[in-house]
């Protein structure tokens, strides 16, 4: 996730599958680990977006508060299910952090299954892509529990290059 994407490739992509309700503590590992690479300049991406569901915001600046990398939380989507304008949103407040250009940010999702609640599996899946294809989009990384049906967590597996 540190070193980013390669140019005319897809954005490295991360699924932390939740097996053994560790999952949470994983993805804080993986986003303080990100946010401090980011924040020290080792990584590729210049910033990072925090698509918190699971936990409020204020979960999210308190944690990376504790590494000196966090910046103002924006709530502006009430209707979750709406994975264009989720979309949308992640890439403006990413443009935001690196301005115009071909600066990069990373994008971390604390909890795809909490999407799927709202939204459907195309929805989702669509919204990954999105993501993943985007020029300036570093990375991504999500977390996801089993709870769901099979056909939705090889979904997002077939999505993911990597699953922890």
């Amino acid at each position: 996730l540190r070193d980013g994407v390669l140019e005319g490739e897809y954005a490295p992509a991360l699924l932390i599958k939740d097996t053994l309700s560790l999952g949470v503590h994983v993805f804080n590992h993986f986003l303080l680990s990100l946010s401090s690479n980011i924040s020290s300049g080792k990584a590729q991406s210049r910033g990072l977006v925090v698509v918190a569901f699971a936990c409020p915001p204020c979960f999210y600046v308190d944690l990376l508060r504790a590494s000196d990398c966090y910046s103002d939380p924006k709530d502006k989507l009430r209707d979750v299910g709406d994975a264009e304008k989720l979309s949308s949103l992640v890439f403006d407040l990413g443009r935001g952090l690196v301005g115009p250009g071909k600066g990069r940010f990373s994008v971390a999702i604390d909890s795809a299954s909490e999407l799927l609640r709202h939204t459907s599996l195309l929805s989702v899946s669509s919204l990954i892509n999105n993501l993943r294809s985007h020029d300036q989009v570093a990375s991504l990384f999500w977390l996801h529990s089993d709870l769901h049906e099979p056909r939705a967590i090889l979904s997002l597996e077939y999505l993911s290059s990597m699953v922890a």
